[in-house]
């Protein structure tokens, strides 16, 4: 996948395992551009154009943007309906039909007792499948111990369950180390996620990190190698 603006000629690849950092000196600057790449995450429009095999992509389909690595929310909507899709074909596979049935035809029963002994005389939804593995509300358990886990482990199960591998994460020089972005840069070329760092603090541009192509924005909006 590449990923392009038409203010600038740079493309980004974000092919899997790839790994980019993007400074921007000018404050103005970064605020504009990550203001409009994560508005189109979320569906909005915009001029970013993310693109594979010179077909354009939906980028709110195939990009995440995570501007506060810190305060993110793990439990996202895409993976929690992903999962509820998921279960409710489990319930009904092969291995699980049985079980499932027996289950529908307990539940009936008892909804009847109910419906014959009760005081007043009252109807009452047939169980389905579908809607008691809604209603049971499965989600996924995560294990991680800090911040870092934290994200890995969210940037797994999008890619793993929802299909998605691009992400791009804003300002994570300001909150991890330079050991750790090369643990997080190392991980995702491993696993095949795709990643861009976007920098607002000129300063970090100093830092390098293992496997990571560096693009920096100057002052004045013109782009350095």
């Amino acid at each position: 996948m590449k990923l392009v603006h038409p203010d600038y000629e740079k493309q980004i690849d974000l092919s899997a395992g790839q790994i980019t950092v993007v400074f921007f000196d000018n404050p103005v600057i970064f605020r504009k551009y990550v203001s409009e790449l994560v508005q189109q995450s979320r569906g909005d429009g915009g001029l970013f154009v993310l693109s594979e095999n010179n077909e354009e992509l939906k980028i709110e389909n195939n990009l995440v943007s995570i501007t506060n690595p810190l305060d993110f929310e793990i439990e996202d909507k895409r993976i929690t309906n992903k999962i509820s899709s998921q279960i409710k074909s489990f319930a009904v596979s092969e291995d699980m039909i049985e079980r499932t049935q027996s289950m529908i035809a307990s539940l009936q029963e008892y909804a009847e007792y109910i419906a014959e002994n009760f005081q007043y005389h009252v109807s009452y939804t047939e169980p389905e499948s579908a809607a008691i593995m809604k209603m049971l509300g499965y989600r996924v358990e995560y294990d991680y111990q800090n911040e870092l886990e934290k994200l890995l482990e969210y940037m797994n199960m999008m890619h793993n369950i929802c299909n998605i591998g691009c992400f791009v994460i804003v300002n994570a020089f300001s909150f991890f180390s330079k050991d750790e972005l090369s643990i997080l840069a190392k991980d995702c070329k491993l696993l095949g996620h795709s990643l861009l760092f976007v920098e607002g603090n000129s300063l970090s541009s100093d830092v390098s990190i293992d496997f990571a192509t560096k693009i920096v924005i100057d002052l004045d909006g013109f782009e350095l190698f």
